[in-house]
């Protein structure tokens, strides 16, 4: 998924207001790597983001009882490759709490 949309959507849900957007809730979560006040925009977003999926891929690496299964969320046949991956219906891959925005 292309980090502009992950942002994007990040800053935008819940799409109630009456609630803390999921990016200002990370942004005070002081998560390890992504200090709190860290996240004003896409970039450190995004500088986070690929540090915690290297970290999960060498993690992985270093554990080979573990499988990462990686998956682009915006291919269409997404469906198709879980459905061989896991062994699930293809029709069980969807797009659920779509933000509006």
């Amino acid at each position: 998924r292309p980090i502009e949309d992950w942002y994007r959507s990040l800053s935008n849900w819940p799409p109630k207001k009456m609630y803390a957007s999921m990016r200002d809730r990370m942004q005070k979560a002081n998560i390890p790597g992504f200090p709190s006040g860290r996240g004003k925009n896409t970039d450190e977003f995004a500088e986070w983001f690929c540090g915690h999926v290297d970290n999960v891929r060498n993690f992985v690496a270093q554990n080979p009882s573990h499988t990462l299964v990686e998956v682009d969320i915006t291919d269409p046949t997404v469906g198709d490759y879980m459905a061989e991956a896991f062994g699930i219906k293809s029709s069980c891959w969807g797009h659920a709490n779509a933000n509006p925005v």
